[in-house]
């Protein structure tokens, strides 16, 4: 199946579909074995309980990294199917990945209804929350395709400014994020203090996960067409969100929030983008 993206041919071959799916299952099983393992080193025996207490944590931390992990494994084990590793072929990889993703959320909303977790009546706030799975599936995609590029022909001093600029992004983001926080709290009269614990500094990290792969390949001369897909893509996922919070009248006006904080996210990863911007700071 051949179409074009944002100027770019994809050739989405079935082969790579099970290819991903087929490295997915043994990233799975892997760090199943591994939390199996972890939870017996540190409860000295092995109980249920522990075992998603601990994969709680261990995901926590794994998630951070998972893409550009998973983008490796798919290069390095690409002989199997005796494909060169090129452009191409991690368009291909990008849009299998796509396709799984998108693919396990129909088949999860299809399978609430078929055991009654759904019901008729919330079949509107379902379709809202799978377009915006979808959405989110194929924003994920670029990502990987981006990754994908990246270890395929990486550049060392490239990856270096674009470290100093994907920091920058966290830090500030972080700020933001935590003025917002802060804001929210005072309003609730239950003021919170932000501090740098666990999960803010996990907070920071997955931001600059996200930000890396951006940041390496927008280029002075802009590429318009894949700025606009991802923005909207990105932003259209947290609208259908934030749609979908809405109609279960939950967490208010909050939704408004968080599509005005995927706005700013975008907005200062374009504008680190330009080659001038670290004279600023």
């Amino acid at each position: 199946m051949k179409f074009t993206v944002a100027k770019r041919e994809v050739d989405l071959q079935p082969i790579h579909v099970l290819y991903v799916l087929a490295i997915l299952l043994l990233f799975v099983i892997a760090l199943t074995l591994a939390v199996a393992l972890a939870t017996f080193v540190l409860t000295g025996g092995f109980s249920m309980e522990d075992f998603l207490i601990i994969q709680v944590d261990f995901l926590g931390i794994f998630s951070i990294i998972s893409t550009p992990v998973l983008a490796f494994l798919l290069l390095r084990f690409s002989g199997i199917l005796k494909m060169k590793n090129n452009v191409a072929f991690c368009r291909s990889l990008a849009a299998s990945d796509a396709v799984i993703s998108i693919g396990l959320a129909l088949l999860a909303v299809l399978a609430g209804f078929a055991f009654g977790l759904y019901t008729l009546q919330e079949l509107p706030s379902a379709a809202i929350a799978l377009a915006g799975n979808t959405l989110s599936s194929l924003a994920g995609a670029i990502v990987m395709y981006l990754w994908l590029l990246l270890i395929l022909k990486p550049d060392g001093k490239r990856a270096k400014e674009t470290g100093i600029k994907a920091g920058i992004f966290a830090i500030v983001y972080f700020m933001i994020h935590g003025v917002i926080v802060v804001l929210l709290s005072h309003a609730a009269d239950d003021l919170v203090a932000v501090q740098l614990d666990w999960e803010n500094i996990r907070f920071i990290i997955s931001n600059f996960m996200f930000a890396f792969p951006l940041l390496y390949f927008m280029k002075e001369k802009e590429d318009r067409e894949a700025y606009l897909l991802f923005a909207g893509l990105f932003i259209g996922a947290e609208l259908m969100y934030g749609v979908n919070t809405l109609l279960a009248d939950a967490g208010g006006w909050f939704w408004i929030l968080e599509i005005a904080l995927a706005i700013a996210e975008l907005g200062i990863i374009y504008a680190l983008s330009k080659k001038d911007i670290l004279k600023t700071f």
